[in-house]
């Protein structure tokens, strides 16, 4: 006898008991609908198809997102930008991985605030927590530092979305003082929390940089007395495109990594690429060479000693190139580097970008897989004439977009005759995806009494691209009751009765004054300004309660590394100074309940600041005469500088 005509048997059983003592009910319709649904996708290999294992970083300068280009032609599987946002673009339905650029400690509670509303939109995305902490001109954090910035920022995400995937921070390139500066990470989070650092997945960038040098990567922050461990100036910029030494560092860093326990987490390396231009001898096709070899090293390496089990023993999971976008290297301005796939102003494709094109295409799988993951009813009970909720779970473990794709929910196997029962809206398309299944449901009142089969079926308008169409279908079966039905005699439950209490009695109730109420609002242009540039707040206040208010003020002080810019504000505000530190004010006067308004507020960032992850931190606050009211409001941004690259780039004169 096999299994499921013993399960069969079983749940006959059970019915003849649920006629006898319906008591019983949930507990015997419960195990009989689980153990009776035919068997469903049990697993989805890490990535479908190769493409999705390769990406780019997309810069932001001057304004421009990765929607100014037409970058679904690259074919690629997922992107990152630097940052985080809250309805991230997906063209393409490319992924987006989310970024929190690292900083002290002190700034993390304001940024844990702006963060709350974004984790809550986005479950499941995988966040890397920060960029270069490692080096001068990104986040440039000493290696305490950045541990408590993971610390906080990894319990926070996890406690808010316990599905979020965490990567550390990608250092400048796996050099024996940045395994140091790695090192002393792990041994400052070992020390002050007790525990071993919880990496998920571990970040790489993996340039070909000098460290004690006069261009190239530096010294990581608070490292200076172990300079001599730094890389020193090469003989030749030769060694900057070696694709020998990008493969050794790669077997290096997995070699730390299970050193250091942590063979079995996946690696990714989110940024990487050629940085000289072809003025240090990088033309196109050097960097092509360079760009396909690692591609086909990144994708096919493996080692049974070091590589990662749960992708067959690969050394890589994931790898980015840079860039999408960056500025073309200027020899007049020294601003720019190279590997751009589109050119930043004209938005047109590059050579280069057409070469990661063909690549991307001849690695895609060509086909779908839509898999039924669950199928279940809610509630488990069912009665005649009482709405049912047919629920399908399934995801897409194919290569390529499903278009158009249907739930169709049967009465009987669609494939011998079944009868529809209805369907719902059609997706229009289902990106390759195992870790974000959707759901559909329909409702299902039956009329008789009795147990029904019920099918779902996945249907798409690409389903020649199917590479698996049993796993489309789906079964379940259901037993219907009628609660009219005479029962035989049931020993009935004890009923209890509960203990009488005291009638309170009654108390006048105050009248209460009416609830004041006064919200705030604050936007800013540019969105990423950058050293140099003005910086202009929009303050929106109103009045959203039940009480006027009378003399409404608000309150600010400068930001670091700005000043005041009284031309370009509203008239209105008082500034003790117009440099960092002063507090300005405004009055607004009187509010009537529901009154509105906006004022304006700017300031121009220090030309100066080379830092590229300087924080510009802007808190507004309000108040009226009567103390009704105290709020306030806070904008953060993180500022480029203006001659944050250059270290990278050693100096060349023409004609030599």
């Amino acid at each position: 006898m096999t299994a499921f005509s013993q399960r069969d048997q079983l749940c006959a059983l059970w019915r003849f008991v649920i006629q006898r003592w319906r008591r019983n009910l949930l507990l015997a319709l419960l195990w009989c609908g689980l153990t009776t649904a035919t068997a469903l996708a049990q697993s989805c290999p890490l990535y479908p198809s190769p493409h999705q294992r390769i990406g780019f970083n997309v810069t932001q300068d001057n304004g421009v997102r990765i929607s100014d280009y037409d970058s679904v032609r690259l074919g690629a599987g997922w992107y990152h930008n630097y940052t985080f946002e809250k309805t991230p673009l997906h063209p393409g339905n490319i992924a987006h991985h989310q970024m929190v650029r690292a900083r002290a400690e002190a700034q993390i509670p304001a940024l844990l605030q702006k963060l709350a509303p974004v984790v809550d939109a986005n479950p499941g995305d995988l966040w890397i927590l920060g960029n270069e902490p490692d080096r001068h001109g990104q986040d440039n954090l000493p290696a305490a530092d950045y541990a408590a910035f993971y610390h906080d920022l990894y319990t926070f995400l996890k406690g808010r979305d316990p599905t979020s995937r965490i990567a550390i921070a990608g250092v400048v390139q796996p050099t024996p003082i940045r395994l140091h500066y790695l090192e002393l990470v792990l041994a400052a989070y070992q020390q002050r929390y007790g525990e071993e650092l919880p990496v998920e997945i571990w970040d790489l960038h993996n340039f070909i940089l000098p460290e004690n040098c006069s261009w190239g990567a530096g010294i990581p922050p608070n490292m200076e007395e172990f300079r001599t461990e730094g890389i020193a100036c090469p003989a030749t910029l030769d060694e900057h495109g070696n694709i020998e030494i990008f493969k050794a560092q790669i077997r290096a860093f997995r070699q730390w990594m299970q050193e250091h326990g942590y063979r079995y987490r996946p690696l990714i390396i989110s940024e990487y690429g050629i940085l000289l231009s072809k003025y240090h001898g990088f033309s196109y096709s050097r960097v092509r060479d360079y760009m396909l070899a690692s591609f086909d090293y990144m994708l096919n390496a493996t080692d049974s000693e070091l590589g990662y089990p749960e992708d067959e023993n690969r050394l890589v999971q994931e790898f980015a190139w840079f860039s999408l976008n960056y500025y073309e290297f200027n020899i007049d301005t020294y601003v720019g580097l190279n590997g751009n796939l589109f050119d930043h102003d004209s938005r047109q494709i590059t050579p280069l970008g057409l070469d990661f094109a063909d690549y991307t295409q001849g690695v895609t799988v060509n086909t779908m897989d839509l898999a039924v993951t669950s199928f279940l009813t809610e509630p488990p009970i069912a009665y005649v004439n009482t709405p049912i909720q047919l629920a399908t779970t399934y995801i897409n473990q194919g290569g390529v977009n499903a278009q158009d794709v249907v739930v169709r929910f049967w009465q009987g196997d669609p494939r011998t005759g079944g009868q529809p029962l209805g369907a719902g809206p059609v997706m229009a398309q289902v990106p390759p995806n195992c870790r974000t299944p959707a759901t559909e449901t329909l409702t299902w009142t039956p009329l008789e009494p009795g147990d029904y089969t019920i099918y779902t079926q996945l249907d798409a308008a690409n389903l020649a691209q199917e590479s698996d169409s049993a796993n489309n279908y789906a079964a379940y079966t259901v037993g219907v009751y009628d609660p009219q039905a005479p029962l035989s005699t049931v020993t009935p439950m004890p009923t209890l009765t509960p203990t009488p209490t005291a009638t309170p009695t009654p108390t006048a109730t105050p009248t209460a004054a009416p609830k004041a109420s006064l919200r705030l609002s604050l936007a800013s242009t540019p969105l990423e300004p950058k050293a140099g540039e003005p910086l202009t707040y929009a303050i929106g206040y109103h009045n959203n309660g039940l009480a006027p208010l009378t003399n409404v003020t608000l309150q600010l002080q400068l930001p670091a590394y700005t000043t005041f810019l009284p031309g370009a504000s509203d008239v209105g505000w008082h500034c003790a100074a117009t440099t960092p530190g002063a507090r300005c004010l405004l009055t607004v006067g009187d509010l009537a309940i529901g009154a509105t308004g906006t004022v304006t507020f700017a300031v121009s960032i220090d030309p100066d600041l080379k830092d590229a992850a300087t924080a510009i931190t802007l808190t507004v606050e309000a108040s009226d005469q009567d103390h009704l009211v105290h709020v306030q409001v806070q904008s953060e941004h993180m500022v480029t500088g203006q001659q944050s690259t250059p270290l990278y780039l050693p100096y060349v004169v023409l004609g030599q």
